[in-house]
């Protein structure tokens, strides 16, 4: 399993360019491996955010198989729901 420290990849949690700066990281790392994203030590984070992280999976295909192989640790309780909330809608949008 391959680990993503997220505070090593952004600099940004509230705009749409740290999204897509972690989306891209993130997209590196899964082919063929599963992952771990590591949020400790950034908070908090906007849907904008995700939504960009999202978009960019879009094009590794399925979003609901991808998302089996990406793990989630240390993301605040409010974060948490803000990433799942943005998980399923663009799950269900594609």
């Amino acid at each position: 399993m391959q680990k993503i420290i997220v505070k090593n990849v952004i600099e940004d949690s509230f705009s749409p360019i740290g999204g897509h700066k972690l989306g891209n990281a993130l997209k590196r790392e899964l082919e063929g491996n599963s992952v771990s994203l590591d949020f400790n030590g950034i908070s908090p984070f906007t849907s904008l955010f995700f939504n960009a992280m999202f978009a960019d999976l879009k094009e590794l295909g399925d979003l609901e198989e991808l998302n089996k192989r990406i793990t989630v640790t240390g993301l605040e309780s409010d974060d948490l729901e803000t990433y799942e909330r943005c998980k399923n809608n663009a799950i269900n949008k594609q």
